[in-house]
């Protein structure tokens, strides 16, 4: 009898596992280079394992890196709708003020011409700024007076919209339009509440609004540009109209047809892109009641323009919007030069405005005519609509706009790769590759964990006995084997004397 120390692993354990899991794995190449009874094919069946392995660990590697790209694709579609919002219209007469605005307060403010001169886009084109606003006379105007006088002296909605239409019925101006104070002085905006959306059912001219506009030249004066005629803003109700970032201009003597495209964008966010969600832009501007980029960028001009060198004191010009006080007369004709240098990119290097992930824009596609015929201009000249032959083609301008078609234009950005196709690339990948799926996996890890389990390491000793053949358990003691040999030997000595019995029996 032999007492010997194994070693520190169980090696017929191991084998045994591993033998299993090459039997029964669902990886075909592992199974098949297990189970070939010739070398050669198993060292065959093992090279072209270990090649699809590596071709599909490099795959795995470019479906993870193309995944942390966070590349993001746009798809385009149209919805087809029984209603349509119909967008809010800004309407604006590019004169600020009428000539009579000298008369402010009875004459007493000292050459107020001369604040819209030096404010305007006259000096920009003469490039020669007047020396001084030359206050010789009269009472100094404050940011307040200067406000007041500017909205006394404005055009009316009764005064520049004779007429509007709402899907084919008349309807009085004073109650579509309501008055809005913007960087062009007054304007005046349809739909520009949530109170009442209006919405359009069918399409057509007769389908959205028809607006009759005098921009009466005769009472044009110094302004923020030389052009005469309106500027047309198309934004959401909620939204700053702020004309003099965008919309389009229709010149007098002329009707206009705007077709609208309604468009409706979702963006992607952190990590696909920077847009901001909704629950972000609320309260995003101090200046302005919603967010949208354009509003950001007039915001950034403001702050850069009120305390970038405390040239204006703090103080903002009074068609701005905005906590701080509105300047004076004096304060503005200080920052003035500032103030209009102040449009130009060197607000935006501090200047972080990005795109809301929702947005709706109304694209228009724009048409025009002459506003009216020699024929129909006389007509009307001698029913006494016009003091003059000319004042229709020098004031009159006929704006319609409307929906052609009743369908939304949808653009949504997805991501070109999301966790649900990346785990679906990598199935398959490892299905073409290796005949395998997630599960063989699971099968990996369980061989693994069976083979490093405290259950397969030796806890004590093991004796064996050669010569009798008999096999221990590895968690049974010296003491507890020697018995067990007794026994063994006892039991072998009793069927050894039984069978000499049976043999001498069979003798007899």
């Amino acid at each position: 009898m032999t007492i010997k120390v194994p070693k520190p692993l169980c090696v017929r354990t191991m084998r045994k596992r591993l033998d299993e899991f090459v039997s029964s794995t669902s990886i075909h190449g592992i199974n098949k280079a297990g189970n070939a009874r010739c070398s050669r094919r198993r060292y065959v069946w093992l090279f072209l394992t270990l090649i699809m392995t590596g071709t599909l660990v490099a795959f795995i590697v470019e479906a993870f890196t193309n995944f942390l790209k966070y590349r993001s694709i746009t798809r385009i579609s149209a919805e087809n709708k029984q209603n349509i919002d119909f967008p809010a219209v800004t309407i604006c007469n590019m004169n600020m003020v009428k000539n009579t605005i000298t008369q402010c307060n009875n004459s007493l403010y000292a050459n107020l011409d001369k604040l819209f001169l030096n404010f305007g886009e006259t000096l920009v084109i003469e490039d020669n700024l007047v020396p001084g606003l030359g206050m010789v006379r009269g009472e100094i105007p404050n940011g307040e007076e200067m406000l007041h006088c500017l909205y006394e002296y404005s055009n009316t909605i009764p005064q520049m919209l004779p007429m509007c239409t709402w899907r084919g019925r008349l309807e009085p101006c004073l109650n579509l339009f309501k008055t809005t104070l913007t960087e062009m002085g007054v304007c005046f905006t349809f739909n520009g509440g949530l109170d009442q959306r209006f919405q359009s059912s069918y399409t057509g001219t007769d389908s959205g609004l028809r607006v009759f506009v005098d921009i009466r030249q005769e009472d044009y004066y110094y302004s923020a540009t030389i052009q005469a005629g309106i500027k047309v803003v198309l934004h959401e109700p909620l939204e700053a109209p702020l004309p003099s970032l965008g919309g389009f201009m229709v010149a007098p003597g002329l009707s206009a047809e705007a077709v609208i495209l309604r468009t409706r964008s979702h963006c992607l966010g952190e990590p696909y892109g920077s847009c901001r969600h909704a629950q972000e832009t609320k309260g995003a501007l101090r200046r302005f009641p919603s967010y949208s980029e354009r509003a950001c960028r007039m915001e950034c001009m403001l702050d850069y323009l009120v305390s970038a060198n405390g040239l204006c004191q703090n103080c903002r010009h009074f068609l701005h919007p905005g906590p701080e006080r509105m300047c004076s007369y004096e304060e503005l004709e200080a920052c003035f030069l500032f103030y209009r240098n102040a449009t130009t990119s060197k607000f935006a290097t501090d200047c972080t405005c990005p795109r809301p992930c929702s947005t709706i824009q109304y694209d228009t596609s724009i048409s025009y005519a002459r506003f009216m015929s020699d024929y129909m201009n006389n007509y009307f000249l001698n029913k006494g609509m016009f003091s003059s032959e000319n004042y229709a083609r020098d004031n009159f301008i006929e704006l319609k706009i409307y929906y052609d078609s009743l369908i939304e234009t949808i653009v949504t950005e997805y991501p070109e790769f999301d966790i649900f196709e990346m785990l679906s690339n990598i199935g398959g990948l490892m299905g073409i590759f290796l005949g395998a799926s997630l599960l063989s996996l699971v099968e990996l890890v369980e061989f693994f964990v069976l083979c490093l389990s405290p259950r397969n390491k030796l806890v004590s000793n093991e004796i064996s006995v050669a010569e009798n053949g008999m096999a221990t358990h590895p968690r049974q003691t010296t003491e507890d084997i020697k018995k067990n040999i007794g026994k063994h030997n006892d039991t072998k000595q009793k069927k050894i004397k039984h069978e000499k019995k049976t043999t001498n029996r069979i003798k007899l």
